[in-house]
């Protein structure tokens, strides 16, 4: 953090679930979507190519859990 052209995303071991990694402006709307299947790698990356600067969320939802950190894209 902060990001520029690619955001990456690493899980810590094999992924189980559907995991879906979403990047959402201070608004709420999803500005883009990535889907990981169960045994895609561990790791996934949204192209930022054309976002706009500013300050982002990105909301990771795996199984039962969602998880929300805050990027600044620059």
């Amino acid at each position: 953090n902060p990001a520029s052209d690619i955001l990456w995303v690493e899980f810590m071991q094999n992924i189980e679930y559907t995991a879906i990694i979403s990047l959402v402006n201070m608004s709420g709307q999803v500005i883009t979507e990535k889907i990981l299947a169960p045994g895609d790698n561990i790791s996934g990356f949204i192209n930022l190519e054309g976002t706009d600067p500013g300050i982002y969320l990105v909301k990771i939802s795996y199984g039962q859990y969602r998880i929300y950190k805050r990027v600044v894209i620059i």
